[in-house]
């Protein structure tokens, strides 16, 4: 019987809770260590190390972060690498010390000679740390269930060669 309370109990954490709840005791212990100084005396003699405690654990916080957003900012862009297909290989765009700082939806232009426009072509253009590279848009086929959208790679460009 006791088995049974012991799995039934109300405040037993998913697996799911179990693996967020470290990352919730950063906001946690700050807002506690702010409502502790609050209710600190300015005289006392804890207050010094109440202060010098929270701004280490929002320093800490913020690393982490940051970490977290340049984790995801790489994981992105692995994700879109995978999508791109054409002529040319991506694997010199997979380079480790490579990543995504931004990333967005642009339409190329053609024009005939009266300046007319001609073609309007959907393109996406991926700003790397290094490189700028330039990839064309088109739907997936409606059998394949992986992506909405195919991506051919249309050119690469070093940042360091742009003015």
């Amino acid at each position: 019987m006791m088995n049974v309370k012991q799995i039934s109990a109300h405040d037993r954490l998913s697996f799911f809770g179990l693996m967020v709840k470290p990352v919730q005791r950063f906001p946690q212990f700050i807002l506690f260590l702010q409502d502790l100084l609050k209710h600190t005396p300015q005289g006392h003699h804890d207050r010094m190390s109440l202060q010098l405690a929270l701004t280490q654990l929002e320093s800490l916080a913020e690393m982490l972060n940051e970490r977290k957003r340049e984790a995801e900012q790489f994981q992105a862009f692995k994700e879109t690498l995978r999508h791109i297909t054409g002529k040319f290989t991506t694997r010199p765009l997979s380079d480790s010390n490579r990543y995504l700082l931004r990333e967005d939806n642009v339409t190329q232009l053609e024009f005939n000679q009266s300046g007319l426009i001609t073609k309007s072509k959907p393109r996406r253009l991926l700003l790397l740390n290094d490189m700028v590279v330039c990839v064309s848009v088109a739907p997936r086929a409606s059998d394949d269930f992986s992506s909405t959208e195919r991506l051919g790679l249309k050119w690469t460009y070093p940042v360091s060669d742009i003015e």
